[in-house]
């Protein structure tokens, strides 16, 4: 446990350092950086929301767009309270050196409140979400891809008629298994409907 005394000490000469900066940077300054980071935090907090608003619709977001979105409210956050504190030393009160313990804080009364209300509404405990665990799909063999009088050979049997891929968790690569005459159709399939591959991509084990 930490000494509060120390901690005390600690927070007055912030507060002081905060007050200086108050004085020496200048009031109109500091007032200016203050009404700019709030309106920028506006801003891009009324950004967000229409950004995650959207999904509702779409149920599509970009993950660059959202994480610069969720990264640029942090930045302004802190400046902001760096600022707010600045102006509250000026006035003579002490400065809240650790603000993110307040955020953390009120992140997790949030989500605890959230997560309550949905467990009253259902949500079992064991619950995997489809976004965050994708299913197992799986895939008909594509019979165009064999052509007009195509002949079975030995690598064709009644268990390798149909093949299931599985994509895993936040990755784009098809993990699938099938027969040297299926690679054969997909390769020709592939090229029917113009998708574009490299001989690296596609892998017979």
């Amino acid at each position: 446990m930490s000494n509060p005394l120390a901690r005390r000490a600690r927070i007055k000469d912030l507060s002081n350092k905060a007050e200086g900066i108050f004085q020496y940077v200048g009031n109109d300054n500091v007032l200016f950086r203050l009404i700019s980071t709030g309106n920028k935090l506006t801003s891009d907090a009324n950004y967000a929301v229409a950004l995650f608003t959207g999904f509702a619709r779409s149920h599509q977001l970009g993950s660059q767009e959202t994480r610069r979105t969720i990264d640029s409210i942090y930045r302004r956050v802190g400046e902001l309270m760096c600022l707010i504190d600045i102006v509250h030393a000026a006035a003579g009160e002490e400065i809240m050196p650790e603000p993110y313990e307040s955020i953390d804080f009120c992140y997790m009364t949030e989500y605890r409140t959230m997560l309550r209300e949905a467990v009253i509404r259902g949500m079992p405990d064991d619950y995997k979400g489809p976004a965050q665990n994708p299913y197992a799909v799986s895939l008909v063999q594509p019979g165009v891809g064999h052509g007009n009088g195509y002949t079975l050979d030995e690598y064709d049997d009644d268990f390798s008629a149909r093949f299931t891929r599985r994509e895993e968790p936040r990755d784009r690569k098809l993990v699938f298994r099938c027969t040297k005459s299926e690679l054969d159709a997909i390769k020709r399939y592939a090229n029917i409907i113009d998708i574009k591959f490299t001989e690296e991509e596609i892998h017979h084990a």
